[in-house]
Parts: structure tokens; C-alpha cells; sequence
């Protein structure tokens, strides 16, 4: 006979081996990178949401396989931008997420901040990337010139295997704002097991006078601030993404 022990890090700290190991499966996931503000003046849209964090699910691993204690790094979210000033609207992109680790064993990159692009040259209407891994997050919505914001990038991984990266940040608009992206395959509520196979959803992006909502937890990118009409209106500051968690699951011998 056996049993089980589920242990979640929500920040950095140390995993020890515990006695009478038999294995374990290990769940990391990356954080969720910031959503970018929103502009006013010449630049009446809202700010791209920020990219969900990826997800790996790495390969069962034996005690004989282990040290004794394996160092684990729980990924912050990536930061809000702030406000753009007043006298120009200017926009300003979000923070990335920081990547989450198990060790040397696994790894699960977060999230872009809003408004990075491919070539890491900031561009205002770009939602961030999701993270890059075995399972990827939801990239942001972007920002249209149209003032209205696109929904960041639900992620799922299928029927069988519910476990999905982060949904990507909902971009800002002026009156309409993007939702953000969900994660997994469940429709609605977390099931009993979210800890080891659900990511959090994407937050919402603002509007005018309306503030984005922050990445849900764990790896959900932040939405994009809202965006103003016209000279002197009021635009925002985007949303913080959601920071990573690192799941085990260890197999004892009774």
C-alpha cells in the first residue's frame, strides 16, 4: 500500500525529500506578464493585456533520481505599467512575468509584458506573448486603433488533459474592453483538482474610467489599462499578471 502528499510553492523556497519516497510528478508554471496602459491625446486606445504564463508538467521522476533537497522558484508576476502623464498620453508597456523552476528539472517560462513584440522592440497595440513551453500561454489582446480592445488568448490543452498554460490579458479599449483569456478546459468553476491542472484566466481589459482586472492565479496575464477620447480624458494604467505556482505530487511507501 501507498499514499500520496500534494505540496504547491506559491514562492520560492526549498523542496526536501521527504522519507520513504517512492516518486514524484512535478507541475510548474510561469507567471503572467503586466498589462500595458492605456493613452489619451494622440493616442486614444487602451493598452495590450499581458501574455499568460506557460505550463510543464515534467516527466515522473524516482527518488533515486533526486538530491535531497531541490531548490524551487516560484516566478513573480509581471508588474502594471504606470499611468501614462497627462500633458501627452503616452503609453507605457507592462512588466514581464518571471519564469517558475523545479531545480534543474523544470522549467516553465512567464508571460511578456503588454506591448512586446517579437523582435523585443515595444510596440504599443501588441498584447504580450504567452510563455514558451510544453504548454504555452494565451497571448494578450491587442489594442486597435479602433479604440476597442480584443480578448487575450484562451489556452487548452483538450479534453482528456485539462492542465493549460495561462489565459493572456484582455486588451483596454475606450468603450469596449476585451475579456480576458480563460485557461483549461473546464467551462466553468475549478474542479477539485485546479491546483495541479488549472491556470488561472486572464484579467479583463479597462475602458475609460474603468480599471483592467489583474491575472487570476496561478500564470494569468494582466488586462490592459483603458484608454481616453480625446485631450484631457481619463486613460489608466493596466493590470499586474498573476504570479506562478510549483505543484508536487509525492508517492510515498506506507
Amino acid at each position: 500500500m501507498g499514499r500520496s502528499n500534494l505540496v504547491v510553492f506559491t514562492a520560492s523556497d526549498t523542496w526536501y525529500k521527504p522519507p520513504r519516497l517512492y516518486a514524484i510528478d512535478v507541475v510548474v508554471r510561469g507567471a503572467g506578464g503586466g498589462g500595458a496602459s492605456g493613452g489619451g491625446g494622440d493616442w486614444e486606445r487602451g493598452g495590450p493585456g499581458g501574455g499568460g504564463g506557460g505550463a510543464v508538467r515534467g516527466p515522473r521522476m524516482v527518488a533515486s533520481q533526486l538530491p535531497d533537497s531541490v531548490p524551487v522558484t516560484v516566478g513573480a508576476g509581471g508588474d502594471p505599467s504606470p499611468t501614462p502623464p497627462e500633458q501627452d498620453g503616452y503609453w507605457y508597456r507592462g512588466q514581464d512575468g518571471g519564469p517558475s523552476t523545479f531545480g534543474d528539472f523544470v522549467t516553465a517560462a512567464g508571460g511578456r509584458g503588454g506591448g512586446l513584440a517579437f523582435d523585443d522592440v515595444a510596440v504599443p497595440g501588441r498584447g504580450g506573448l504567452g510563455g514558451f513551453s510544453v504548454m504555452r500561454g494565451g497571448a494578450g489582446g491587442d489594442a486597435t486603433s479602433e479604440g476597442v480592445g480584443n480578448p487575450g488568448v484562451a489556452t487548452s490543452s483538450g479534453v482528456v488533459d485539462v492542465m493549460a498554460g495561462g489565459g493572456g490579458g484582455g486588451g483596454g479599449g475606450t468603450n469596449v474592453s476585451g475579456a480576458g483569456g480563460r485557461s483549461g478546459f473546464a467551462s466553468s468553476g475549478h474542479p477539485v483538482w485546479w491546483e495541479v491542472s488549472q491556470s488561472g484566466a486572464g484579467g479583463g481589459g479597462g475602458k475609460t474610467r474603468q480599471s483592467p482586472q489583474a491575472g487570476g492565479f496561478p500564470a494569468g496575464g494582466g488586462g490592459g489599462g483603458g484608454g481616453g477620447a480625446g485631450t484631457g480624458s481619463v486613460y489608466g494604467a493596466g493590470a499586474a499578471g498573476a504570479s506562478g505556482a510549483v505543484t508536487i505530487i509525492e508517492y510515498l511507501h506506507d
